[in-house]
C-alpha cells in the first residue's frame, strides 16, 4: 500500500483511511510511492522534502518515480514553471532528516526516450545494502537484451547526440502541447495546465451522457464517465478515464498529445464529432497556433538571455 501523490491543492502527503489502519495492523504499510511530476507537472523541492519527512516519521520507505524527468517543455500556461528537481539532487538527511536508506528512485527508457519496447528500467538506492542484495538475486533472471543495452547506453554516452536529442524532444513536446491546448481553448474545454509529461487532464463533465447507447438512464457519474469512454471507442479513439488514475471527480479524462501529428489531428476530429462540437476551421487553427508559437519563442528567448532552462 502507498500514499497518494498530492493533488494541485495538496502540498503534503496524506494517508487514506485504509492507510491509517495499515500503519497499526496487518497488512502493514511499508512504503510511499511518489510520482515526481505527478499529473504531468513538476514538483517543488518542498513537496519532495515533505515526503521524506513523512516516511521518516512513519518508519516507511519512499519510492520516487522519475520516469518523466526530461519530458519538460516551454508552455504559455506556465512560463515560470518550477523546474524539475530530482530526489537524487537533494540531501534528504540534511534537508528533511530522512535516512538515505529509505529513499529509492526508479527510472526507465520508455517515456523520456520514446522507447517502450526496450523494456529497460533502473533502480537507484544509494544507502541500502539489503535492497541491493535483494535486487541482485532477482535481476539475474531478468537480464535485458544486448541490443537494448547497446541502443540506450549508446545514446546516453554520446556527448553530442544526447543534448541534441533532449533539446529536440522538448521542443516537439511544447509544440504538441500547444496544438492540444489550442483545441481545448477553441472548444472551451477546461484542462489542468502543464509543462511536463505526455498528457493533459481535461474536464469533460459537461459532456457526460445521461443515457447509454441502448437508452438506459445513467444516474451514477461513474457510469456516465464509462459510457463517454465507450462512445470515444466507438468513434475510433481511446481517451483514458480520469478515475483510472485516481481522480476525485468523475468526468476528467487523460488526453495524450504525443502522437504523430497527422494521427493526432484525426483523433481530434473524431473527438469533435463524438462530443457534438463544430469542426475547427483551418484558418482559425493557423491563426491561434501562429500566435501561440510567437509567444512561446519569446519565452524561450528570454530564458536563454538570462535565467536559462533547468532540466
Amino acid at each position: 500500500m502507498a500514499t497518494r501523490t498530492p493533488t494541485p491543492t495538496q502540498s503534503t502527503p496524506q494517508l487514506s483511511a485504509r492507510g491509517q489502519i495499515a500503519l497499526n495492523r496487518p497488512p502493514l504499510l511499508k512504503c510511499a510511492v511518489f510520482e515526481n511530476m505527478y499529473d504531468a507537472d513538476t514538483n517543488p523541492d518542498g513537496v519532495i522534502n515533505a515526503y521524506c519527512r513523512f516516511v521518516e516519521k512513519h518508519n516507511l520507505h519512499l519510492i520516487v518515480d522519475e520516469i518523466y524527468a526530461l519530458s519538460t517543455f516551454t508552455t504559455l500556461d506556465n512560463p515560470s514553471a518550477q523546474p524539475f528537481t530530482s530526489i537524487l539532487s537533494l540531501s534528504p538527511l540534511l534537508e528533511a532528516g530522512c535516512q538515505l536508506s529509505r529513499i529509492h528512485c526508479i527510472y526507465g527508457s520508455s517515456k523520456d526516450w520514446s522507447s517502450n519496447g526496450l523494456r529497460i528500467g533502473a533502480l537507484i538506492s544509494q544507502g541500502n545494502e539489503e535492497v541491493h542484495k535483494a535486487m541482485e538475486s532477482s535481476c539475474i533472471l531478468m537480464k535485458i537484451s544486448s541490443a537494448a543495452d547497446v541502443l540506450w547506453s549508446g545514446l546516453l554516452l554520446d556527448k553530442v547526440a544526447l543534448p541534441e536529442y533532449i533539446k529536440l524532444n522538448q521542443e516537439l513536446l511544447g509544440k504538441s502541447y500547444a496544438r492540444a491546448t489550442s483545441f481545448l481553448k477553441t472548444h472551451s474545454i477546461p484542462y489542468r495546465p502543464s509543462n511536463a509529461g505526455h498528457f493533459i487532464f481535461i474536464d469533460l463533465r459537461r459532456f457526460l451522457p445521461t443515457h447509454d447507447s441502448a437508452g438506459k438512464v445513467l444516474e451514477n457519474p461513474l457510469a456516465q464517465e464509462e459510457e463517454l469512454a465507450a462512445a470515444f471507442v466507438r468513434s475510433g479513439i481511446l481517451v483514458a478515464r480520469g478515475t483510472v488514475y485516481c481522480t476525485d471527480t468523475p468526468g476528467w479524462f487523460r488526453l495524450t498529445f504525443t502522437l504523430r501529428a497527422d494521427r493526432f489531428e484525426l483523433a481530434l476530429q473524431r473527438m469533435e464529432k463524438c462530443l457534438g462540437l463544430y469542426e475547427t476551421t483551418r484558418v482559425e487553427l493557423v491563426r491561434r497556433l501562429s500566435q501561440e508559437s510567437r509567444e512561446r519563442e519569446k519565452i524561450e528567448e528570454d530564458g536563454a538571455k538570462g535565467e536559462g532552462v533547468v532540466v
